[in-house]
């Protein structure tokens, strides 16, 4: 008989988890009947290597959600788990964690945007459900610009891509933390 262990989703309970959100979650993965099981922040941190599990943590901060990330593993948010069920889907398979669906099927690609704002517009939108392409191609569905001008924003006005500002991702980011 094998000691490997099989799929558990675990839902990750610290001091600044947001309980509604975590246990809406976990009462639709029950009733789809996967396996659960809540694990404290605590043993989270003695974890020394990576599994195969999922790990739903709400919000995506603290220590707890600081070291699954560094270990790699598979980390979502509750709400993601939730809008996956209603929509009928699969849980994202991603190298990257994934809080919620807002942007789920967006391709972004930004133009004219500091270093440190990109790669923070860049986490958010995968945090988000949705996908970063470095170049603007026809697959993408919007450009966010920090402003107006470049070569990627004349192109993306041509082919009537919808151009947004930074402001645009920050909205979505706080409006996805319930819905």
């Amino acid at each position: 008989m094998s000691n490997q262990r099989s799929f558990v989703i675990r839902f990750v309970a610290t001091a600044n988890c947001r309980k509604e959100q975590i246990q809406s979650a976990v009462r639709g993965v029950q009733a789809a009947k996967v396996p659960t099981e809540k694990i404290k922040e605590e043993a989270v941190l003695k974890m020394t290597e990576r599994d195969d599990n999922l790990y739903v943590c709400d919000p995506f901060e603290g220590p707890a959600f600081k070291h699954l990330l560094s270990l790699g593993c598979r980390i979502v948010g509750a709400q993601c788990v939730v809008s996956c069920l209603e929509k009928d889907i699969s849980l994202p398979k991603v190298n990257h964690p994934v809080h919620n669906l807002s942007l789920y099927g967006t391709i972004i690609t930004c133009s004219s945007i500091a270093k440190e704002r990109r790669e923070w517009i860049h986490e958010k939108v995968q945090w988000m459900g949705g996908t970063i392409s470095k170049d603007l191609t026809e697959c993408i569905t919007h450009l966010v610009a920090g402003e107006v001008g470049s070569k990627k924003y004349h192109v993306a006005a041509d082919v009537k891509k919808p151009i947004l500002l930074p402001d645009w991702v920050e909205a979505c980011w706080e409006e996805g933390q319930t819905k």
